[in-house]
């Protein structure tokens, strides 16, 4: 059965249109390469002659909810200088993946969105494909995201650890914009030097930092930037002890001094009541000791944060943490990451000038991350919307128009 051609735009160049043709399970797309000079790709020389024909099969973008197949009829050439085979190069392919380059960027964009059980269903691929698919494209985005040019070390970093998918991860924050900067899968030394290393914090004025031992002993190993007790997660892991303990007999004297302390107005007095928890009950010990050994790795001056006000940030890190362990089960590490840094529409970014004696010598686009305020927005809205809606892939739309729509 014949489609109209209004339904499909051609999403590649240097190719004519030979048919178009419905069945009950896809539809059918012929191409033909029209003939134009190649170089080899092994040597770059253009002394290439023909060696036959081949037709090969690649996936486009659905129409109808139904599978799209472009059969590409194209020349195999040969170089008469190195004598390597190849085939006539035909734009706008994938170079990793049977199908155009649209329907890649499509799968991209939207597993940020949806689980990839439901476009495995919406494009009619195996869900192993759209993993892979999704790999690459996550493996180009990092690759491009680690070139970025990022301003001076902030005064101020914060290091927030939730857990995502059961595991505790790293965030980056920069406290002078509000910005996620980086994240890592754990908090292993080598994944806390390569995070130093490509925001370039030496010279920092402070880090801010949980109470965590094996987080603390890599930083003090990797950079000189001072380390200062972040006090909003001293004290939520406080209160998951104060929690324990009030279910437990004989521990009251203690959760009334933990109670005391979390209500310290400033260092001075923090440091205080701190001492009359360095010896916790038998119960109790196994989730106080972690908070005691980190706080013995900071030293004396670890509550400066406790004269200060609650950063803007801590309350969106809240928010954010409880988006991610509602709504994030189900993915997967990489695809929560891609949301959170990958998104170009919720950057902070700004055009730095190099200037000398009034004369422009050029310009730099910095990169100050993601934008928490805008990050945890866009997260709640698709929360409220939830992914009941049907999951719609345009296929009308011009090539450079769904190219500018997919863009990461």
């Amino acid at each position: 059965m014949p489609i109209p051609a209004s339904t499909w735009s051609m999403p590649l160049h240097g190719v004519r249109l030979l048919y178009m043709h419905e069945t009950d399970a896809a539809i059918l797309i012929g191409l033909e390469t029209e003939s134009k000079a190649a170089a080899c790709p092994a040597c770059g020389c253009a002394t290439v002659v023909g060696y036959g024909k081949m037709t090969s099969r690649i996936r486009d973008l659905p129409i109808k909810k139904k599978a799209v197949f472009l059969e590409i009829k194209r020349q195999r050439l040969r170089c008469r200088e190195c004598m390597v085979t190849f085939n006539e190069p035909v734009s706008h392919i994938s170079e990793h993946h049977r199908a155009t380059a649209r329907l890649v960027k499509s799968v991209w964009k939207m597993a940020l969105r949806y689980p990839f059980i439901t476009l495995s269903k919406t494009f009619g691929m195996d869900e192993k494909t759209i993993r892979n698919i999704f790999k690459d494209s996550f493996h180009a985005a990092a690759s491009q995201f680690r070139m970025q040019s990022y301003p001076p070390a902030p005064s101020a970093l914060l290091i927030h650890m939730p857990t995502i998918l059961r595991r505790q991860r790293i965030m980056w924050i920069n406290l002078d914009q509000g910005t996620l900067v980086d994240m890592s899968a754990d908090a292993a030394p080598e994944s806390i030097q390569a995070s130093l290393q490509r925001i370039a914090t030496e010279g920092a004025s402070s880090i801010y930092v949980p109470p965590d031992a094996a987080l603390i002993k890599a930083l003090q190993a990797s950079t000189a930037s001072p380390l200062i007790l972040h006090s909003a997660s001293m004290r939520a892991a406080c209160n998951a002890a104060l929690a324990l303990g009030r279910t437990l007999q004989d521990a009251a004297p203690y959760t009334d001094a933990l109670s005391g302390f979390l209500a310290a107005k400033n260092a001075a007095e923090a440091a205080r009541l701190w001492q009359n928890l360095l010896l916790p009950p038998p119960q109790l010990h196994a989730k106080m000791q972690p908070l005691i050994v980190a706080l013995a790795l900071l030293g004396p001056e670890c509550f400066t944060a406790f004269d200060l006000p609650d950063h803007p940030c801590d309350a969106l890190t809240g928010r954010l943490d409880a988006i991610l362990h509602a709504g994030f089960s189900k993915r997967s590490y990489d695809v929560i990451c891609a949301i959170l840094l990958f998104d170009k529409t919720l950057q902070k970014t700004a055009r730095t000038g190099v200037a000398e004696n009034g004369a422009h010598l050029g310009y730099q686009k910095t990169h100050y991350g993601t934008s928490l305020a805008k990050l945890v927005a866009r997260l709640e809205k698709l929360s409220r919307d939830g992914e009941t809606n049907e999951v719609k892939v345009h296929n009308s739309r011009s090539y450079p128009q769904l190219l500018m729509l997919h863009r990461i």
